[in-house]
């Protein structure tokens, strides 16, 4: 280390230290250790969120349809299992809570929309009755989920 005077007109006004540059970027194999821990951990979280990880639910199989239609993400979702659960927005209920539910959703949107998803086993006087149920609610639109047919039959 060398120290090296700064005279301004014959006075030494401070001291001005010289260090020898040590420091580098990265060293050979020890630089990429954290690099390949950080890729790691990230693969593993991504691992843990996808399809690994089950979600639980109720099997259903949609009747098939030619034509694609839908309805915005935020609305309401009635479904109805060949079992007989009734889930209105992923929370089990029953037919005598599925109006009031219905109707607390309704009453702060303009324009709501509800989607029926039944299992094609369902009978029409279910569907009716879950129809009736949402109109009386407050409902505007009330759609069918269906799933897109398959053309290579």
């Amino acid at each position: 280390m060398k120290v090296e005077p700064i005279t301004t007109s014959g006075q030494v006004t401070f001291l001005r230290r010289r260090f020898p540059l040590r420091l580098r970027l990265a060293r050979g194999v020890i630089g990429a250790v954290p690099l390949v821990d950080l890729a790691f951990l990230v693969l593993l979280f991504i691992l843990l969120n996808s399809w690994i990880v089950l979600k639980p639910g109720v099997t259903l199989d949609l009747p098939e349809a030619d034509f694609i239609g839908g309805a915005h993400m935020g609305a309401s979702v009635v479904t109805l299992s060949r079992e007989g659960l009734i889930f209105f927005n992923d929370e089990r209920t029953s037919f005598d809570d599925l109006a009031e539910r219905m109707r607390a959703v309704t009453r702060g949107e303009t324009e709501p929309v509800l989607v029926i998803e039944a299992d094609r086993r369902i009978m029409h006087e279910t569907l009716i009755r879950v129809y009736n149920i949402a109109t009386q609610a407050g409902y505007d639109e009330v759609l069918l989920a269906t799933r897109i047919a398959d053309t290579a039959r």
